[in-house]
């Protein structure tokens, strides 16, 4: 598969690694949850390991491959749940990984496939209603999926930005260093660079500047 190119669908993947895959993905709320409340970073580590584990099948994944994945396997769970719910259907899942999202809120729970199967005796009008409900919810889960995609897009491009901001890369570097002296050198190291700074946005740098007195001071 080359860079780019469309991803394995859960039809063409291993039924084993399926499995494998949506069990990581289920060990990683923060990216399942809508209500979870965790820094970018910890979605960043959760979507760094389940691009190790999909190049297993894809060499090239990256976490846009990942997502689309996802998103496949969800969307496949999505449109059984919505045929489950239907009341002229028989309330048994032909997707074979179906079971495998019962972390999943919208999963329906035993106590709630009772009470569905006592309300197709009490009339159409009433199933009606629980159709209603069921496409509100879903419609939901879809908008709620939807903002977090975007959320993690924008903490994409923030962090790539950040990664290529060259002073920002720097300023990283000059922290490092500081964190190795004392902590009177650190003082006057910031003093020095402070006053340097100043220096440069007034325009009085030139090439030839150079830290005059160094030989002698007395720090």
């Amino acid at each position: 598969m080359q860079p780019g190119s469309t991803m394995q669908e859960p039809d063409n993947c291993e039924p084993k690694f399926v499995e494998e895959f949506i069990a990581l993905y289920k060990s990683f709320p923060c990216l399942w949850r809508p209500m979870s409340k965790v820094y970018a970073d910890q979605k960043r580590r959760a979507y760094d390991a389940l691009v190790q584990k999909y190049r297993e099948v894809d060499p090239h994944a990256t976490s846009i491959t990942v997502k689309r994945k996802i998103n496949a396997l969800r969307t496949g769970f999505r449109k059984q749940l919505r045929r489950l719910n239907r009341k002229s259907v028989e309330r048994k899942p032909t997707l074979w990984y179906f079971h495998l999202f019962d972390f999943l809120d919208d999963y329906p729970r035993a106590d709630e496939s009772d009470q569905v199967e006592g309300l197709e005796s009490q009339g159409s009008d009433e199933e009606y209603d629980g159709s209603d409900d069921s496409l509100r919810h879903s419609s939901l889960e879809c908008t709620t999926q939807r903002v977090q995609e975007l959320e993690e897009l924008v903490e994409e491009r923030l962090h790539s930005f950040l990664e290529n901001d060259s002073s920002l890369v720097y300023g990283k570097h000059i922290a490092n260093k500081l964190r190795t002296v004392s902590a009177l050198q650190n003082k006057f190291a910031q003093k020095l660079i402070n006053d340097i700074v100043f220096e440069a946005e007034m325009g009085s740098l030139t090439r030839g500047c150079t830290l005059a007195g160094m030989d002698n001071a007395e720090l």
